[in-house]
C-alpha cells in the first residue's frame, strides 16, 4: 500500500468531555475546513482518575470512558468516509507505574520471577534483585530503581525493543492498521528509546504504508539524524524559527534593560540542571556514578552541560556528530573520563543507558525550570527555544528551512500544540512588546505603582507579561492557575515534589486583588487591547508564512479563531466548535477566513506544496517571503514582520503578481506561464 502523505492535520484532544462520538460529529466541519488529516491525545485505558491520556495502562483496550471500541471504530470508518487520514499517537516508552496496570502489577507482586519484568527497564542489579518504589518524599528520587519518564515516578519506561512486548503492544494496534483504519503515526517521546533508530527500522519494517512523525525536540541548526526512518519532527523546529524571525530585534537593548532591573539575579542554567539532578534524579545520577565508576561532580558537570538532548551510539556506531556534543560537555569537566574513556569499549553500555536519561536533565532543566526564571520576553520560552536568542535574520531563516527541505521535505510544521508554553496569539502578543518597549515601560511601572506588592519583581515581571498574552475571560481563576503552576516549574518560591503552600495562598490572594484592581484595570485593558489588534496581525503573518511551506501544515483545536492561551492546563479547555461551524461559511472572523482559504489554497496547489523548490525572496528586513517552484508554476508568500505602527511599513509587493489578501500586509499567490491562477 502507498504513504499518503498529507498537506495538513488537525490534533484534537480527547477526554470524558470530549468523547469519540462528538469527535465523529466533527469531522465534516474539518473537512469542510480542507484538513486532510487528523490525530488525537491517545485513547487506550489509562489509571482510572487520571486526566493524563499518557498515563496508559493497556496498548490492546480503547478507553470506554472515551466510548470504547465500537466508537473508535465508528470514528475511524467516518474519517475513511470523509477522506481524512487518521493519524494515531503511540506511546512506546513508557506506560503507567500502577496497579491497575497488569503487567506491572505482576512484576510488582513476583518482581524480577514475572513474565512481564523484561518489559519494563528495571535495573535489577542496583535493586538487589528487588524492585524498588518510591516511599515517602524523602526518598522518592533517591532510591528506585527503574526508569522513568523524566521525573515521574507514576510513569515507568518500558523496553519496546524487547520482541515479546513489541509484538504484544503493537498487536491491536497492527490490526487497527492492517484494517486502513490508522495510516499514520506521532511518535511520542522517542529521545527515550534505547534505539530509536531501531525501533523506526522495526515499524517502517512492519507497517511501510504509515506517515510517521517524531515528537522531538531540536536545537537551532539540529536536524533528525538522517538514518531515521521518518517523515520528519511534529514542527517545534519550525515553530521556532517563525517566532524568532518575526521579532523587532530593535528592542532588544531597551527589553534587556527593563529585564535587568527586575530579574533579581542571574540564572545559571548549568547550575538548574546540577540542581535539578541532586533533587529529582538523584537515584540516576547515583547509578551511573557508580557504573562508570567517576566522581559525582564530574557527571553532573556533564550532564549539565550537555549541548542537546541525547546521543544515538548504539554498540556499534557513534555519529560524528554525537561525538562532537560529548566532546563539548566533557570540555567542562575537570577529568580526562569524559574526553576520552567513555569512547572506550567496556563503557559504550553504560553511555547507552544514560542516552536515555539526558533528555529528562534538558528538558526539565530548561523547558520546565529555566523558562520560568529566565523571563525576558516570553514569548521566546517556548518547547525547542532558546530564551537568550532574540530574534534571527531572514538570511537565517531561509538557511535553516532551505536545509530541512532538503532532508525532510514532507515534516510535520506547527504554531501551536498542546505542549506548547503558549499558543500563537499569546506569543504574539508578547512579541509586540519589541515594538514598543517604551511604552511598555511604562505600563509595567504603573503596574508596580498601583498594585500591592509580591515581595518578587521577578515574578511580578513575569506576571505582567503573561497578563497580556492571556485572553480576557475567566482571568482570575486562569491566571492563579498559570501562576501557582509558574512557581512549581520555576522552583524559587515552590516546586511539584514539596509545595510552598502558604507562599502560594499569598500569591492567590495577590492575583485576585490585581485583577479587581479597578483603577490599575480601567488603565491596562486598553493598552492590553491595541497590543492584542497588532498581535492579531502579527499571528496572521506566521500563519500566512506557513500557509505556503512544505510538509504537513498543523492545527490545534480551536486555533481557528483567535485564542490567547497559556499552557495546560489552560490550553486544554473545552473548544466552542458550535462558533467555529457556524463561522467557516462566512468572512465574519478575519483568522478563521484566512486560515480556511490557506487550507483550501493548499489543496488546490498540492503539487507545488509538495514538490517545489523553496527559494528566498530578497525584502526588506521588515518583511519576510520566499518562492516554491515546480515546473511551470511558482508559488510566492510574502508577509509585513511588524505590525504596531503599520504606518512605517509600505503593503507587501511581488512583482507580477496580485494581492491575495486586499486590505492586509499578506501575499500569496501561485503564477503559471505569467499569469494569475
Amino acid at each position: 500500500m502507498k504513504k499518503k502523505i498529507p498537506i495538513s492535520s488537525y490534533r484534537l484532544q480527547l477526554s470524558k468531555s470530549f468523547d469519540f462520538v462528538k469527535a465523529t460529529n466533527l469531522l465534516p466541519y474539518l473537512k469542510k475546513l480542507s484538513i486532510e488529516m487528523v490525530y488525537t491525545s491517545p485513547y487506550f485505558e489509562i489509571v482510572k482518575g487520571s486526566n493524563n491520556p499518557y498515563m496508559i495502562i493497556s496498548s490492546t483496550q480503547i478507553s470506554e470512558e472515551l466510548g470504547g471500541e465500537k466508537a473508535f471504530i465508528t470514528f475511524c470508518k467516518a474519517c475513511k468516509k470523509h477522506g481524512i487520514i487518521h493519524m494515531m499517537d503511540i506511546v512506546p516508552n513508557h506506560m503507567a507505574a500502577d496497579t491497575q496496570n497488569r503487567w506491572w502489577n505482576d512484576v510488582v507482586e513476583k518482581e524480577k520471577e514475572s513474565v512481564f519484568a523484561p518489559f519494563f527497564d528495571i535495573d535489577w542489579k542496583w535493586g538487589n534483585g528487588k524492585l524498588i518504589r518510591p516511599g515517602t518524599c524523602f526518598n522518592i528520587h533517591e532510591e528506585i530503581n527503574y526508569r522513568r519518564f523524566f521525573d515521574i515516578c507514576e510513569l515507568v519506561g518500558i523496553n519496546i525493543e524487547n520482541e515479546a512486548l513489541y509484538k504484544l503492544y503493537f498487536s491491536k494496534i497492527f490490526h487497527y492498521v492492517n484494517k486502513g483504519w490508522i495510516e499514520g503515526f506521532r511518535v511520542d517521546h522517542p529521545d527515550g528509546l534505547k534505539d530509536p533508530k531501531a525501533f523506526l527500522d522495526k515499524i517502517n519494517k512492519d507497517v511501510p504504508q504509515l506517515y510517521i512523525a517524531l515528537e522531538k525536540i531540536l536545537q537551532e541548526g539540529e536536524l533528525l539524524p538522517l538514518d531515521f526512518k521518518c517523515d520528519g519532527s511534529v514542527g517545534y523546529d519550525i515553530l521556532f524559527l517563525i517566532d524568532q524571525v518575526l521579532l523587532d530585534k530593535s528592542g532588544e537593548e531597551k527589553i534587556t534593560k527593563l529585564y535587568s532591573k527586575n530579574q533579581e539575579e542571574e540564572v545559571d542554567l548549568a547550575q538548574i540542571k546540577i540542581d535539578y539532578l541532586n533533587k529529582y534524579l538523584l537515584s540516576e545520577t547515583n547509578r551511573f556514578t557508580k557504573l562508570f565508576g567517576i566522581e559525582k561532580e564530574e557527571l553532573l558537570l556533564f550532564l549539565a552541560h550537555f549541548p542537546i538532548y541525547r546521543t544515538y551510539a548504539t554498540m556499534n556506531s557513534l555519529s560524528s556528530e554525537d561525538e562532537k556534543a560529548i566532546l563539548e560537555a566533557a570540555s567542562f569537566t575537570n577529568t580526562n573520563f569524559f574526553k576520552k574513556d567513555i569512547f572506550q569499549p567496556e563503557h559504550r553500555e553504560t553511555l547507552i543507558k544514560l542516552q536515555q536519561i539526558l533528555p529528562a536533565v534538558f528538558a526539565k532543566g530548561s523547558e520546565d525550570t529555566y523558562n520560568y526564571r529566565y523571563v525576558r520576553l516570553c514569548s521566546l520560552n517556548e518547547v525547542g527555544g532558546n530564551p537568550t536568542q532574540y530574534g534571527i535574520s531572514n538570511n537565517t531563516f531561509h538557511t535553516r528551512l532551505k536545509e530541512l527541505h532538503r532532508h525532510f521535505p514532507n515534516t510535520m510544521h506547527t504554531l501551536s500544540t498542546h505542549d506548547t508554553k503558549r499558543s500563537l496569539d499569546a506569543r504574539m502578543r508578547i512579541h509586540i512588546l519589541s515594538e514598543i518597549p517604551d511604552q511598555y515601560e511604562k505600563q509595567f511601572n504603573f503596574f508596580m505603582k498601583t498594585n500591592p506588592s509580591l515581595k518578587s519583581m521577578r515574578m511580578s515581571y513575569f506576571f505582567f507579561q503573561n497578563l497580556i498574552a492571556i485572553s480576557d475571560e475567566n482571568l482570575v481563576v486562569r491566571m492563579t492557575d498559570y501562576m501557582i503552576k509558574s512557581s512549581r516549574e520555576g522552583k524559587y518560591y515552590s516546586d511539584h515534589l514539596t509545595p510552598n503552600l502558604e507562599y502560594e495562598e499569598r500569591l492567590k490572594k495577590w492575583v485576585k486583588e490585581v485583577i479587581e484592581n479597578k483603577e490599575f484595570m480601567e488603565h491596562f485593558l486598553p493598552f492590553k487591547e491595541q497590543v492584542a489588534k497588532a498581535a492579531l496581525m502579527k499571528s496572521l503573518s506566521a500563519l500566512v508564512l506557513q500557509m505556503g511551506l512544505f510538509g504537513v501544515m498543523d492545527i490545534y483545536q480551536g486555533e481557528e479563531l483567535e485564542n490567547a492561551n497559556l499552557v495546560d492546563p489552560d490550553n486544554r479547555r473545552l473548544v466552542d466548535f458550535t462558533l467555529r461551524k457556524e463561522l467557516i461559511d462566512t468572512n465574519a472572523n478575519i483568522k478563521m477566513s484566512i486560515l480556511k482559504k490557506g487550507l483550501e489554497f493548499r489543496k488546490q496547489n498540492r503539487d507545488i506544496i509538495l514538490h517545489g523548490t523553496y527559494e528566498p525572496i530578497l525584502t526588506e528586513d521588515y518583511q519576510i517571503g520566499y518562492k516554491r517552484v515546480y515546473k511551470n508554476k511558482e508559488l510566492a508568500v510574502l508577509v509585513n514582520k511588524y505590525h504596531f505602527d503599520t504606518k512605517k511599513y509600505p503593503q507587501c509587493q511581488v512583482e507580477g503578481s496580485s494581492i491575495f489578501l486586499d486590505s492586509y500586509p499578506f501575499h500569496i499567490s501561485v503564477t503559471s506561464c505569467n499569469q494569475k491562477s
